[in-house]
C-alpha cells in the first residue's frame, strides 16, 4: 500500500492502481504498510540534462503539515 500525495490531496493506491500527477505540482509517496514496496514512475517528458529536476519542499508550508 502507499499513500499518495498530489498537491494537498491524498489517496491510498494498491497493487496495480496509479496516479496522474500534473506539470509543476508538489507530490510525494510513502510506503503506508510494514511490507517493502515498489513503484514504476514514469516520467516524461525529459527538461533537464539528467531527465527531470526536483525541488525539496517538504519542510514548507503547507507540505510539512499535511501527513500525519
Amino acid at each position: 500500500k502507499i499513500e499518495s500525495w498530489v498537491g494537498t490531496n491524498s489517496q491510498d493506491l494498491a497493487p496495480g492502481d496509479s496516479v496522474f500527477i500534473p506539470k509543476n505540482t508538489v507530490h510525494g509517496s510513502f510506503n503506508a504498510s510494514s511490507q517493502n514496496s515498489r513503484l514504476l514512475a514514469i516520467l516524461g517528458p525529459s527538461i533537464a540534462r539528467q531527465g527531470y529536476e526536483t525541488e525539496d519542499v517538504s519542510g514548507e508550508s503547507p507540505w510539512n503539515t499535511l501527513r500525519t
